[in-house]
């Protein structure tokens, strides 16, 4: 007698939804302690081949996590969309080419997932060769208070709305930006770039608690 196994699959991104969805306008939110699989690279996915190649390990990875936790605990789940922490400081200046500014690449992980998870899925990888590069990471982000906005079409174009709430509406609130810029993107994969929806979040700390 054969027994089937049937596993519902959890979406994560509805698990945290308070997380990955916004409005368009600027809202104050606590993001807690989260854990990400994470790759360091520069430029832009689609026209550098090095930061689309970091991108696809990154998600191949986070697929081969998915399946060490199906038959390890007999779960599945759709893993969240990709994620980038962008390092310029965006109170100084905003870009206007990121094709040479470097980011962190992440995608964030349910709780459920452990280290030796991680590691059983890399050595997978690695033996299909798939390299892991050496800038990947799996570790924790600490980012507290924010500010985000939903931004929707072309990330080119979103300086004006970056330069606005980093240079006008934070210093109004008696904010001070307190990390990179935290870009979310929920569907940029597979749209058209005028339908891309953006999470922009910035995080912040009130003027006081720098005092």
């Amino acid at each position: 007698m054969y027994y089937v196994i049937y596993m519902e699959t959890v979406d994560v991104k509805k698990m945290y939804k308070d997380i990955y969805t916004a409005r368009q306008q600027f809202d104050m939110l606590h993001i807690p302690n989260l854990q990400f699989i994470t790759v360091e690279t520069s430029g832009i996915p689609g026209s550098s081949p090095a930061c689309t190649q970091a991108v696809h390990v990154l998600s191949c990875m986070a697929q081969g996590i998915r399946h060490v936790v199906n038959t390890a605990l007999q779960r599945d789940y759709q893993p969240p969309p990709l994620e980038g922490l962008w390092f310029f400081d965006p109170a100084e200046s905003i870009p206007e080419d990121r094709s040479l500014v470097p980011w962190k690449a992440m995608i964030m992980q349910p709780s459920w997932v452990t280290r030796e998870m991680v590691d059983e899925a890399s050595n997978t990888l690695n033996k299909n060769g798939i390299r892991i590069p050496d800038s990947f990471s799996f570790e924790v982000y600490r980012e507290g208070l924010t500010v985000q906005t939903l931004y929707p079409g072309p990330y080119q174009d979103q300086l004006y709305m970056l330069s606005y709430l980093c240079r006008q509406w934070i210093p109004q609130q008696g904010l001070l930006i307190g990390g990179p810029l935290h870009e979310i993107y929920l569907n940029y994969s597979h749209r058209k770039p005028k339908s891309w929806k953006t999470i922009l979040r910035v995080p912040v700390s009130k003027e006081e608690e720098q005092q």
